[in-house]
């Protein structure tokens, strides 16, 4: 019954393979929330909710939107020269960041208002950006070798890493612990991911300037038509955090993040697992000139009632719980998460299958939509006047309006390849 739903047995496996193991995963910071909470204050929570914005920014551009060609190209030779190239990349931008950390980072931290506190971790950013994003490139590979297993493990063996060196700051009274666990979590991930990169038949030898050079021409339409629309989604998502972060105080920033990183725990479990096998299953279709839409219809079905069900569950019970949990002085953050959980279950549903304008190379379409969405995100820096609570209320709106919106989009895409493969068929 479960198969006949989903699809073929490969495509569930892989897809409750990744699911398993970043659940697994998730655990960590899971059952940890609760005593960092107690160890670290709200404000440094505010702080680390900045870096990590900021540091998950750079982080999707670094690699020029490369990391996700890798899984399309036909033959390996062409993905590894794709992947070498990307780090590459990676490499410029860090060393990019650390120049301008070094000659503007007091002054961009003034004009932006962001916490004094950031400036202690300036420097960091940069070696922080290089990990994450390289990380992504390598996991990349794996998604083309149908490594799931693989990907799973770097995700628990990354959370114990950070998850570990979190308690062990917030023992010894560590300031900036939060932040330092995560960098050790993530360099712990990028040399991970480097080993699996290895045992699943990738290797850096031989590899060529020239067909470096010539393997991110002929990709080139991902950086030319969808780096600065992706930079723009990725500011947009966390753009809130910067108004909460300007507009009211660090402890109410603190609040927020919270709200956030619990509603992105179902996004972290499922959708992006969802997103990985989906990528390698639907260009994998593409090649073979088979039908997309029934398959993402049966995920989006799925998806959707999970998404409901998050609804049903907190929306009455999220300050209840999130005062037992995380203690009284969390409560604002359950009420946050009683009105974003509508928004978060929006986004559930249909990121995973935007996959689909990656895996048939459609990114135009997608950047229309980036651009659009950055555009009403925007809006966000005109309501200085509001209550935390209001401010919420409208972000809810336009997020819920966005995505419906990135809904339709994927769904006249899916349908358009489907009509072409029909005809092609049929001819």
């Amino acid at each position: 019954m479960i198969k006949r739903f989903l699809g073929r047995s490969e495509y569930i496996k892989n897809s409750m393979t990744l699911i398993i193991g970043i659940g697994l995963a998730q655990l960590v910071p899971v059952l940890l929330q609760p005593v960092l909470r107690r160890m670290f204050a709200p404000e440094e929570f505010g702080v680390f909710a900045v870096y990590f914005s900021i540091v998950s920014t750079f982080a999707i551009i670094a690699n020029f939107r490369y990391a996700s060609v890798i899984v399309i190209p036909e033959d390996d030779e062409t993905a590894k020269n794709v992947l070498a190239g990307a780090l590459l990349l990676i490499a410029s931008m860090s060393c990019l960041l650390f120049v301008v950390g070094l000659l503007f980072g007091e002054s961009i931290i003034t004009y932006f208002e962001f916490p004094n506190e950031l400036m202690d971790w300036v420097y960091v950013i940069p070696i922080s950006v290089f990990f994450v994003s390289g990380s992504l490139v390598l996991n990349s590979w794996l998604t083309r070798k149908k490594k799931f297993r693989g990907m799973a493990s770097n995700k628990m063996i990354r959370r114990g890493a950070e998850g570990a060196s979190q308690l062990s700051f917030g023992w010894f009274k560590v300031q900036g612990g939060v932040i330092m666990g995560t960098i050790i979590g993530d360099i712990t991930n990028f040399f991970v991911s480097f080993w699996q990169f290895k045992n699943a038949s990738g290797s850096l030898k031989g590899i060529k300037f020239k067909a470096v050079f010539d393997a991110l021409k002929r990709y080139k339409d991902f950086p030319l038509y969808n780096l600065i629309p992706t930079l723009l989604d990725t500011l947009s998502l966390f753009i809130p955090v910067m108004i909460i972060s300007n507009f009211y105080t660090d402890e109410i920033t603190g609040q927020f993040d919270l709200s956030r990183q619990i509603l992105a725990l179902p996004l972290a479990l499922i959708s992006a697992a969802l997103s990985q096998v989906l990528l390698q299953n639907i260009a994998q279709r593409s090649k073979e000139r088979k039908y997309i839409l029934p398959l993402l219809r049966k995920n989006f079905i799925g998806l959707g009632l999970m998404g409901v069900i998050g609804v049903l569950i907190l929306f009455p019970l999220s300050v209840p719980i999130f005062t037992f949990v995380f203690g009284e002085q969390w409560e604002m953050s359950g009420k946050l998460t009683s009105v974003l959980v509508f928004s978060y279950a929006m986004r559930f549903a249909i990121t995973p299958l935007s996959i689909t304008f990656i895996a048939i190379e459609k990114i135009r379409i997608s950047s229309f939509w980036q651009v659009m969405y950055f555009g009403a995100i925007c809006i966000l820096f005109t309501f200085d006047n509001l209550t935390i609570y209001e401010f919420i209320n409208y972000y809810v709106i336009i997020e819920i309006s966005v995505y419906f919106l990135y809904a339709i989009l994927i769904y006249l895409t899916a349908k358009t390849h489907d009509k072409k493969i029909k005809r092609e068929i049929s001819s």
